[in-house]
């Protein structure tokens, strides 16, 4: 129902190479990260858990904030992101300090002081400006999220009788990265009439990673993972803004409960 990984569905595809477990909070909901880092903890190999939080930044899971349920968590500040800057950035988490000196080092060259290398790394090092713009947007993300989450209920309210709305775990709270209903029949027809409107819409996302052409080594097929084939055919992403006035929310709703 969330969308995210199933801890139930982790430790069988666990073998003798699993290195990591990448759990991705997706549209804003934390995974279930309490299972999946207790199945990393029992395994015999050594398992790092990395919260993909690119879509969670800001939310809760059991009143701790996403980017600190795991070993290593990463986020993205690109600006269609919860908290956006103006460009790209991102950031990672970690409470370990082997790792995080290990990643300020990759982020910048590998460098452990000014033209001295220990590593090959990369420039990843967020711009100063983006850096800039996110402190001062931060001084108003907590309002943000919980516009964010009156708009998503405020949705859910008035479309749970045409479509699957999001669900929510009653443990966490979503920032709601993306407001993704789903469609069972006329997809495409409902996304016409929205475009007609002049309402814009999404897919997040129209085909599964195991379907892509650049996993195609890895031997996945069509049904190899079929919630995740069956909610590509269904998914879609309405308006989701902490700007979205009640007018736009009001047309955005009655333009789709009339497409039925």
């Amino acid at each position: 129902k969330s969308y995210n990984i199933d801890p139930k569905k982790i430790k069988d595809a666990i073998t003798s190479k699993t290195k990591a477990i990448i759990a991705v909070s997706l549209f804003g909901q934390p995974a279930d990260m309490d299972e999946i880092n207790t199945i990393a903890k029992n395994s015999s190999n050594k398992i790092c858990v990395i919260e993909d939080a690119c879509q969670s930044f800001g939310a809760t899971y059991k009143e701790k904030k996403s980017c600190n349920l795991s070993d290593i968590a990463c986020t993205s500040f690109f600006p269609s992101k919860p908290l956006g800057c103006y460009g790209d950035g991102g950031a990672v988490f970690t409470n370990n300090e082997d790792i995080a000196k290990k990643i300020s080092m990759l982020k910048n060259h590998g460098q452990t002081k000014r033209y001295e290398h220990e590593l090959i790394g990369l420039n990843a090092r967020l711009d100063a400006i983006q850096a800039a713009v996110l402190l001062v947007k931060l001084k108003y993300f907590k309002d943000e999220i919980q516009k964010r989450v009156e708009i998503a209920n405020r949705y859910t309210k008035y479309l749970k009788d045409f479509v699957i709305t999001p669900f929510v775990k009653e443990d966490r709270r979503s920032v709601y990265a993306q407001y993704s209903i789903r469609i069972i029949e006329r997809r495409k027809e409902i996304i016409r009439k929205l475009k007609t409107a002049g309402i814009p819409t999404a897919i997040h996302y129209p085909k599964p990673l195991h379907l892509q052409k650049a996993f195609k080594d890895l031997g996945y097929a069509e049904g190899d993972f079929p919630i995740a084939e069956k909610v590509s055919k269904e998914i879609l992403s309405l308006p989701m803004s902490p700007f979205l006035s009640i007018d736009d929310q009001d047309y955005i709703i009655k333009t789709l409960s009339k497409a039925f």
